[in-house]
């Protein structure tokens, strides 16, 4: 007789495999079974979830912002009214212009200067990365950030934010 499995863990691979595939068919069956109405009944738990981990979220941000002495990271917005544009809001980062107005060379002051205070800041040796992170209406969260050697922008050191 031949041997189908030519060791014992191609056969708890095979074992495995079914065991998985059992698992997800009856979701797949109870998914295409889903109604219009079973649908609209998830989706209203589901937001009900998301608001109450937005409860939380809000929350442990107050907790932490109290932690840190009352203070919020600049960039940072969970108010779905925030200006996209960046400016107004004290974020001139959020802005897709004054991205393209970094250039090969400039110095950190000038690129603070144009994109205003970094979110986050990494340095290692003569190696400097300024990161921009935070939420923008239309875009989500979005991050850039601009690379420097010897306080100087090098080539191809910026990574502009998708908005």
């Amino acid at each position: 007789m031949r041997r189908l499995f030519k060791s014992s863990t191609a056969v708890a691979l095979a074992a495995a495999f079914a065991v998985g595939l059992a698992a997800i068919v009856p979701s797949l069956v109870r998914a295409a079974d889903m109604t219009l109405d079973d649908a609209a009944v998830e989706i209203t738990l589901l937001k009900r979830v998301v608001a109450e981990q937005d409860k939380r979220i809000t929350a442990l941000e107050q907790a932490v912002s109290a932690m840190r002495g009352g203070t919020v990271e600049a960039g940072y917005s969970r108010n779905p009214n925030a200006i996209k544009t960046g400016e107004a809001s004290g974020a001139p980062w959020k802005a897709s212009g004054n991205w393209d107005k970094i250039k090969q060379g400039m110095s950190e002051s000038q690129v603070t200067a144009i994109l205003g205070k970094p979110t986050k800041r990494d340095e290692v040796g003569n190696y400097k990365t300024l990161f921009y992170e935070g939420d923008v209406v239309g875009s989500g969260v979005v991050s850039g950030n601009v690379k420097f050697s010897d306080n100087q922008v090098y080539f191809g050191g910026v990574s502009k934010p998708v908005f």
